[in-house]
């Protein structure tokens, strides 16, 4: 059986839970099928299971988003983390050169 896109996010940001080697999606809704999210406002998905980089598809356990472009990853530990989970973008934590 066929799994519905649940969201379109644009904008997106892989980042990698370094202690946990858990990877999320951090973007800007363009549309959610499921009515949590109004188009505009940011998101986390939750811990990823499958990335399809053909189809520009993301895989969590419940739900699959299809995004605009997938970047490497931003390394991340928990607390870094659970700021961008409070809305800090995970830009913030990247680092310059």
């Amino acid at each position: 059986m066929k799994t519905p896109i649940t969201g379109i996010i644009k904008d997106v940001k892989l980042i990698e839970l370094t202690e946990l080697t858990l990877q999320y999606i951090y973007g800007t809704v363009e549309c959610d099928n499921l009515g949590r999210w109004h188009p505009g406002d940011w998101m986390v998905s939750s811990a990823i299971t499958r990335i399809d980089s053909e189809n520009m598809l993301v895989h969590t356990r419940n739900r699959l988003y299809k995004i605009d472009a997938l970047q490497a990853p931003i390394l991340l530990n928990a607390k870094q983390f659970l700021l961008v989970r409070q809305g800090v973008s995970p830009s913030n934590f990247q680092e310059h050169s």
